[in-house]
């Protein structure tokens, strides 16, 4: 179950990130891209890291990339967190818009496109960039892709529906992407920010 969850998680976050446009976006400071992850405190209730990181997860974690799955364990039903922490904005603002171009679509037959939903109220206080799209990907799902200068955090989120029940509420959903916004305002933003946060 987790493999099949990564492999559409993956199919819709493959993209490159070399060739990137000259940019006179200000970048934020360097942090290693793991404290951008969600932590447990932060999700909605009977949700939870899985597994949780331990040290050894910790230190194999990439300083430009890091994800992490969260589940409610005993039930189906996989979120999926990744970030990206690039050099540039430049760099980033590439990785974004490639993904957003290769997330437009889903992968079932026949393809059918990922589209917005007034189900979902978040509006990013800090995101450069914002995507927000859900539909049929093997399962009712949300791709999400926020642009944050030099950092993009992409999230696949599956949605609860009453056919299929194993996924998050659209309240959850927000709560979530609400979530990674604040995080962002404590680890980059704030003054004298210092992770982790």
């Amino acid at each position: 179950m987790h493999l099949a969850y990564r492999w559409v998680a993956l199919w819709i976050g493959m993209g490159c990130v070399a060739g990137c446009s000259m940019s006179l976006e200000p970048a934020y400071p360097s942090i290693h891209s793991r404290y951008l992850l969600l932590q447990d405190p932060e999700l909605p209730m009977g949700w939870s890291e899985d597994p949780p990181c331990d040290a050894v997860c910790d230190a194999e974690q990439e300083p430009g990339h890091a994800t992490q799955i969260f589940s409610r364990r005993t039930l189906p039903g996989l979120l999926v967190q990744d970030v990206y922490a690039h050099r540039t904005s430049a760099e980033a603002e590439q990785h974004f818009n490639y993904y957003r171009s290769v997330q437009s679509q889903t992968p079932d037959p026949p393809n059918s496109t990922f589209v917005s939903t007034s189900e979902i109220t978040f509006r990013s206080r800090y995101a450069q960039q914002e995507s927000i799209g859900c539909g049929i990907a093997h399962f009712y799902a949300c791709s999400v892709l926020l642009r944050y200068h030099n950092y993009m955090i992409e999230f696949f989120i599956p949605v609860a529906t009453p056919s299929d029940p194993d996924g998050m509420n659209f309240q959850q959903i927000n709560q979530v992407l609400q979530a990674v916004d604040d995080r962002i305002g404590r680890c980059l933003i704030a003054p004298a920010a210092t992770p982790p946060c």
